[in-house]
């Protein structure tokens, strides 16, 4: 979650559902026959919005111990399972963050 003294960066890029052309044509459109793109408003670009990563920040007090995740579907099982880590030792497991091409 960002902060107030975060600034957000806005940059334009090509529409990734349309390919930039404004036009999109997918599963149930016919052969032949596009629609605007209703994720960039048929202009082709979208503008993206985002904080830069300047490193893990600390999560708030009330949290003490991290467990896995069961996953993000609504179906099956959720929440928190497998063993148990206090915090400090989540953020002495946590990987370093680097940029791939």
């Amino acid at each position: 979650m960002a902060h107030e003294q975060d600034e957000v960066v806005v940059v334009l890029v090509q529409c990734s559902s349309c390919g930039g052309t404004g036009v999109y044509h997918g599963l149930f459109e016919p052969e032949g026959v596009g629609v605007r793109c209703i994720d960039c408003n048929h202009s082709g670009g979208r503008e993206i919005r985002y904080y830069p990563y300047t490193g893990q920040r600390k999560i708030r007090d009330d949290i003490a111990i991290v467990r896995e995740s069961a996953g993000k579907y609504v179906l099956g099982t959720v929440g928190p399972t497998g063993p148990e880590v206090t915090y400090e030792d989540f953020l002495k497991e946590v990987p370093e963050v680097t940029v791939t091409s």
